[in-house]
């Protein structure tokens, strides 16, 4: 399915629908203006600009309307960057058809698909990085906390590194409290589909937790330190506005270990939940 579709040059007018486009047609537009490159449109034709997925493509038209051969290359995030190289293609391109073909008969009806985009695989991939805020709950207790989260994109896959930490959460044990809080990291895979103004995304996070436990009413306080694995699952809807994409996101995550509480010199003990569900906000900047 077509998102951001077309941008019609016909004998220096210009028309967009939807008006919402990634790029404006506004911005194509300018940018042909800017480069000069008007008149030698209007002499060859009309162009149409597509966009499709990750790709953007460029069909040059004659004055009867007859395709005369069509581009394909990488779509730039940037709308910007869009419309800028949309319009470089658009005067390179009539130029040279100026150059070889004005005065001579069009040739037949042909749309020529030629790709100029690298191999998927050489395709260098985006950087993005996140920050986020969350609330997590495990069932037991409640409590905030924030991250960062750094990834290599590429086309619908990619790499993250998530970096999180609580704070304190609280439960009664007998006659006492005890606090805990969490601070993870590890790395992931996530799997992205990606339109010209929204995204969804899903990552699967291997961690390595660090607990930290500590007793309040004790006659002697004690913070201890307990060291887990958990994997972690995560759900984000997000905006493209350009290089900026707010999102929000939902998570579930499982210990593989057991985390027990006793309160020494007692028989009070109690365990403390293995899973935990997370829902926050956060902002996503594409470096390139």
């Amino acid at each position: 399915m077509v998102f951001a579709t077309v941008a019609a040059f016909v004998a220096g007018s210009i028309t967009v629908a939807p008006q919402a486009a990634c790029p404006a047609q506004a911005a194509v537009s300018a940018e042909v203006d800017r480069l000069g490159a008007r008149r030698t449109l209007e002499q060859v034709g009309d162009a149409e600009v597509t966009v499709e997925g990750n790709n953007l493509g460029i069909l040059i038209r004659d004055g009867s309307g007859a395709a005369l051969g069509s581009r394909t290359v990488v779509a730039p995030v940037d709308c910007q960057a869009r419309a800028e190289l949309a319009a470089v293609l658009i005067a390179a391109w009539t130029g040279e058809w100026i150059k070889t073909s004005l005065g001579s008969p069009p040739a037949a009806p042909a749309v020529d698909r030629i790709s100029i985009a690298p191999p998927a695989g050489s395709q260098p991939p985006h950087v993005d990085l996140d920050a986020f805020g969350f609330g997590i709950d495990d069932g037991d207790a409640g409590a905030f906390g924030g991250g960062l989260q750094a990834g290599l994109r590429w086309q619908t896959i990619g790499l993250v590194l998530v970096v999180e930490g609580s704070t304190n959460r609280q439960r009664a044990l007998g006659p006492v409290y005890a606090r805990y809080r969490f601070l993870r990291a590890g790395p992931g895979l996530m799997a992205r589909r990606q339109w010209s103004l929204a995204f969804v995304d899903a990552a699967l996070v291997p961690e390595v937790v660090r607990n930290t436990i500590s007793g309040v009413g004790l006659s002697l306080p004690q913070d201890v330190t307990a060291w887990n694995v958990a994997a972690d699952l995560r759900l984000r809807f997000g905006l493209s506005l350009g290089r900026v994409s707010p999102f929000v996101y939902m998570g579930a995550s499982w210990s593989f270990l057991q985390e027990h509480l006793r309160v020494h010199d007692s028989n009070d003990s109690t365990s403390l939940p293995r899973a935990n569900i997370a829902a926050g906000l956060g902002i996503s900047l594409t470096l390139r």
